[in-house]
């Protein structure tokens, strides 16, 4: 929405860069641990109640709802963030229904830490842009976008600086530095995909890159599986970045 850009198209433009996300980071995780893992798979299984089929059709159901609104909100106007809320609310109010209890559970175990994570990064971003941050930008983008090769600079600015920072303040300030350079240089929309795909895959490069990441690492050590910063990092620059390129290469073609 802050570039104005309607949901249709960007879906159009977005669908082979992250189609070849999905097939090259199969290809990498594939080629990466072949070899590291054994043979033979032993599985111990927990006999647990059998999930519901009706359910799991009616989930399938309303994710393709969820989607198709999306659409829907295109042709008549209607924010995003509209549908978004109000399929959360029918899904919460699903799961009120079959499970009662459990879901008011649910509510009392989100992670609302999170929240308040989030809005300290918002403070920051802000804090950034008043101390010239966007301007740093705004030159780099400049220097860079010599020809179409520069999103590639475009893309890495925005993956490592989502890898430190967390990808949540880089979308603001890049976003920001890229409003400033269109209004002083030409526009170009292939430098706002690049710096998208940058936020959304750079950040896996490290642990503290996406607050996803961060839940899931923190899930995993509730359950007694530990994994250090080096574990994480060593791997996921090996296949993040490989992805991010050959996803750079789709969208230029």
């Amino acid at each position: 929405n802050y570039f104005k850009i309607e949901f249709l198209e960007f879906a159009k433009n977005m669908f082979l860069p992250n189609f070849f996300v999905l097939l090259f980071t199969i290809v990498m995780v594939f080629v990466l641990y072949v070899r590291v893992l054994p043979k033979r798979l032993e599985f111990k299984l927990v006999k647990k109640e059998q999930i519901s089929l009706k359910l799991f059709f009616l989930c399938m159901v309303f994710l393709l709802l969820f989607v198709i609104s999306f659409f829907i909100g295109e042709i008549f106007d209607i924010k995003i963030s509209f549908f978004a809320l109000l399929w959360a609310g029918i899904f919460w109010l699903i799961v009120l229904k079959i499970q009662g209890k459990k879901s008011v559970k649910i509510l009392f175990e989100a992670p609302y830490g999170v929240l308040l994570f989030s809005f300290g990064l918002y403070m920051v971003v802000f804090a950034l842009h008043k101390i010239g941050v966007s301007e740093i930008l705004v030159k780099s983008y400049a220097f860079l976008m010599q020809d179409k090769s520069g999103i590639f600079g475009v893309a890495l600015i925005s993956a490592f600086g989502s890898s430190v920072f967390n990808n949540l303040p880089m979308v603001l300030i890049g976003d920001l530095a890229l409003k400033e350079y269109f209004e002083n240089f030409s526009f170009d929309s292939l430098m706002i995909y690049a710096h998208l795909l940058g936020v959304n895959i750079g950040p896996k490069l490290t642990p503290i890159g996406s607050l996803a990441t961060l839940l899931w690492l923190g899930v995993l050590a509730r359950k007694g599986i530990n994994i250090s910063f080096w574990q994480y990092s060593k791997f996921s620059f090996l296949i993040t970045l490989p992805v991010l390129v050959f996803s750079l290469f789709a969208l230029i073609v």
